[in-house]
């Protein structure tokens, strides 16, 4: 067994196969830690939030964690991928309508409910690591 650093491109490439992830904000200055379905868009992760929630209150503007992870408790093996960034609140109407066109466009997995607001977290700062 090793602990094997990713590159940035294996960081996006493991974030692109997992639909699920975390992020981490503070609220009201206490630690926060959301998980959200989520889609990557190039350098960046897209999800919605529910307008006057905790998660969209505390994103706006906000500098976000995020974080996403897959493991095998069998073979004692997994992935580990971290980035950290601005949240933006993205409300211009051409990029959602761009995003929204490809179906990207994550929902919420609690049924009968839909986003409605969407962030994007631009991973300025990305790393993970692998355990084989």
């Amino acid at each position: 067994m090793g602990l094997h650093t990713l590159t940035k491109q294996e960081c996006l490439e493991l974030l692109d196969d997992v639909p699920v992830g975390r992020v981490a904000l503070t609220l009201k200055a206490l630690p926060v830690i959301i998980p959200v379905n989520y889609c990557l868009v190039g350098d960046s992760v897209v999800f919605g939030a529910m307008a006057g929630s905790s998660l969209s209150t505390a994103a706006k503007g906000a500098i976000a964690a995020f974080q996403a992870d897959s493991y095998d408790e069998t073979n004692r093996s997994g992935w580990s991928v971290m980035g950290v960034g601005p949240a933006l609140h993205l409300h211009d109407a051409e990029t959602l309508g761009r995003l929204d066109l490809k179906g990207d466009l994550p929902e919420p997995w609690a049924t009968g409910e839909s986003a409605e607001c969407y962030f994007q977290i631009a991973l300025q700062v990305l790393s993970g690591h692998r355990i084989t």
